[in-house]
């Protein structure tokens, strides 16, 4: 914490990485991380400035809550400490997130609120479905969800929106709009300012919306994703199940590239450049997007109605779409595989494997992932040692049978070399 020459705080939580300058008051009220009050500012009783918002020089904060709507939906467990000094509780709180949403969807809307199994989540969203009750919206839970599914649910016409909770790694909220993306900047600026200027929807009690369940979507959503991708195999190839960003971006523009002629490809500011390279590669027209992932949704939007661009949505943003998609790409294209086996004294086959960790070219360019694997725009390279035999396997997968070829003679060679000493 930060805190400058002649600041009065009184009755106030204040968190670790706030600043205070000098000659600020704070009387009664919470400041979170990373805020900040500048030179003369005052906040007053029952007031909180969330994470990361700043009060400018000599401003006297009375009443409103002042926070970016980016943090407004990620109660950390400062947040959650700060809560609970307060007259106000999380669940109030939360409510009034819903009375937020219900304003911003409108009334007679029909929201879907998506959570996992945990207790957390479960008491949250009953109170984020309070306010949108009170808004008047309709409210379908959909118990033990994902988010992919919720997706699918909006963009099938079934709900105007969704918000889903989980509890597993930190409570997060994530709100979709009608087409089950994430919200774009102009959609997050409209719901700062219903929430901060508390700009609420009240139906009244003769209009309180309707509340119930919706039942098993997930086979419904199960068999569509199914029917887009309709060769995958059940077996995933190519190394790809929890890939991480840059390995899922390159898969999605090689397989849409070669799938789909006419689709564009759409790359964020923080895409990687193996998503760049393959779109030059392919003479693919780049529809270039701001760092959200929901701006990138946004730009989508606008091809849908060109073949591969939803596949490519599926693929960027849904993890049993993105499995389906690459086994359906093999099955109707076919990929080269190369396993060669070098075979070693059996007491040897630990040192052999360490001495391979220790390469230096190895170690740069391999993760250790179930054996010593390397993924590239090329296909995936993987050294693992047997586990019951005496030998080391390296396995090659790739759709160009020249690269296969080569890359199993050129690591057949290194691991040769240490099994032969």
């Amino acid at each position: 914490m930060s805190v400058g020459k002649n600041v009065v705080v009184e009755n106030s939580l204040i968190c670790s990485s706030a600043k205070l300058e000098k000659n600020v008051t704070a009387k009664g009220c919470v400041i979170g991380n990373r805020a900040v009050c500048h030179i003369a500012s005052a906040v007053l009783n029952n007031v909180k400035i969330w994470p990361d918002s700043v009060v400018e020089a000599g401003c006297i904060v009375r009443k409103d809550v002042i926070e970016p709507y980016e943090d407004l939906l990620d109660f950390d467990e400062d947040c959650m400490k700060a809560e609970s000094c307060k007259s106000k509780t999380v669940t109030e709180t939360v409510s009034r997130l819903g009375s937020t949403m219900g304003t911003f969807f409108g009334p007679a809307s029909t929201v879907i609120i998506g959570n996992d199994s945990e207790n957390t989540s479960v008491m949250l969203t009953l109170a984020v479905a309070a306010g949108l009750l009170e808004s008047g919206v309709k409210v379908k839970v959909v118990k033990d969800s994902i988010l992919p599914v919720m997706r699918w649910i909006c963009r099938q016409g079934m709900a105007d929106g969704g918000i889903f909770i989980s509890s597993k790694n930190g409570t997060e909220f994530n709100v979709i709009n009608t087409h089950g993306n994430d919200l774009s900047q102009n959609e997050r600026s409209r719901i700062q300012k219903i929430y901060i200027k508390n700009e609420f929807t009240s139906a009244g009690e003769d209009a309180v919306g309707e509340f119930g369940e919706m039942s098993n979507p997930e086979e419904y959503y199960t068999a569509a994703i199914s029917g887009i991708f309709p060769e995958a195999y059940r077996k995933l190839r190519l190394g790809t199940i929890n890939c991480n960003r840059e390995k899922r971006e390159a898969v999605t523009a090689s397989v849409i590239s070669k799938l789909y002629k006419d689709a564009p490809l759409f790359v964020s500011v923080s895409s990687s450049l193996s998503a760049e390279s393959i779109a030059k590669k392919n003479m693919k027209k780049v529809v270039r997007c701001g760092a959200n992932r929901g701006d990138v949704m946004y730009e989508m939007e606008k091809y849908m109605d060109i073949p591969g661009v939803y596949q490519q949505y599926l693929m960027l943003y849904d993890d049993f779409a993105f499995e389906l998609a690459v086994c359906h790409f093999e099955a109707i294209t076919g990929v080269f595989r190369k396993n060669v086996y070098v075979e070693c004294k059996p007491n040897k086959k630990s040192d052999i494997y360490r001495q391979i960790l220790e390469n230096d070219y190895i170690r740069r360019n391999f993760d250790r992932d179930d054996g010593l694997v390397n993924f590239s725009d090329s296909g995936c390279i993987r050294i693992i040692p047997d586990e019951v035999r005496p030998r080391i396997r390296i396995t090659v997968e790739s759709f160009d049978e020249e690269y296969a070829e080569d890359m199993a003679d050129r690591f057949t060679k290194i691991v040769s070399e240490y099994a032969d000493e």
